[in-house]
Order: structure tokens, then C-alpha cells, then sequence
């Protein structure tokens, strides 16, 4: 009696059932299902890291813009404050002429 439990056991193992295949198929379409889903990931993930790394690009460029007009920046304030500062001078120089030739 167990052999022959034994034996049809073995028998449904060997052809599966239509249950069986259907599962089997199930299981293919969620395998491919889910290679499909990684291979997106994937894409998704290089392209996330081009545009990353390109970010990073246009943040270091603008950085150093931002230091090249800052630097700019200073440099004209300087040659400002010095023509205010010769404008201030030349105005007491004229105001010195003038009242030295109301003197004379």
C-alpha cells in the first residue's frame, strides 16, 4: 500500500497538472515582470546620475562665476570710493583757487 502511494506520487510528479502549469506560468510572467521593472530601475538610475553629475557641473560654473563678480565687484567699489575721493579733493583744490583769486 505505501508503494503504491509511493508510485502515484511519483507519477503527478512527473506530469503536472493544469494547475501546476498555470502556476508555473504565473510565475514566469512575475520573473519576467520583475526583470523588466529592474532594468527600469537601472535606466532610471543612470539617467539620474548624468543629470547629477551634470548639476554638479553647472553648480561648480556658476560657483565660480559668483567668485569671478564678487572679485569684479570689489575691484570697482575700490576704484569708486578713489574717484569720490579725487572728486572730494579736486573740489577742495578749486574752492582754494578761487578763494585765493578773490584774495588777489
Amino acid at each position: 500500500m505505501l508503494q503504491t502511494k509511493v508510485t502515484s506520487l511519483k507519477g503527478e510528479g512527473e506530469s503536472p497538472s493544469r494547475l501546476e502549469r498555470k502556476r508555473q506560468k504565473d510565475i514566469k510572467v512575475l520573473e519576467n515582470n520583475r526583470k523588466q521593472q529592474l532594468q527600469d530601475l537601472k535606466s532610471e538610475k543612470e539617467r539620474i546620475e548624468v543629470e547629477l553629475t551634470q548639476s554638479k557641473k553647472n553648480y561648480d560654473a556658476v560657483k565660480a562665476r559668483n567668485n569671478t563678480l564678487s572679485s569684479d565687484l570689489k575691484t570697482v567699489k575700490a576704484q569708486l570710493n578713489a574717484l569720490i575721493n579725487k572728486g572730494r579733493t579736486d573740489d577742495e583744490l578749486i574752492n582754494r583757487l578761487l578763494n585765493e583769486k578773490v584774495i588777489i
